[in-house]
């Protein structure tokens, strides 16, 4: 098992840079965290796949329950599993 981070200490909103994967790598299970000094947080984080180099970008998977109270030692968690997805190029995007 290998593990990528598409995307670290995000502030703003957009893409992540894409990253390669190989084919073996086809069955992704994905973690998604926010968390801040203090005080309420909310994102939605998108899990982005491309099959032409980048040119073009679906969204896979969405995850959109991202709210809470947080501090630095507690954070907002989601996962899923993107079985089988055999796309090269993934990235993530806040949105």
């Amino acid at each position: 098992m290998q593990v990528k981070t598409l995307l670290d200490d995000v502030t703003v909103v957009g893409a992540g840079q894409p990253h390669t994967l190989h084919p073996d790598e086809s069955n992704r299970g994905l973690v998604v965290s926010i968390g801040g000094i203090a005080g309420a947080v909310a994102a939605v984080v998108q899990y982005q796949v491309s099959n032409d180099n980048g040119k073009n970008w679906a969204t896979r998977l969405e995850f959109s329950a991202l709210s809470g109270t947080s501090t630095l030692t507690e954070a907002v968690t989601d996962s899923d599993t993107d079985p089988n997805g055999p796309f090269p190029l993934v990235r993530g995007r806040v949105i």
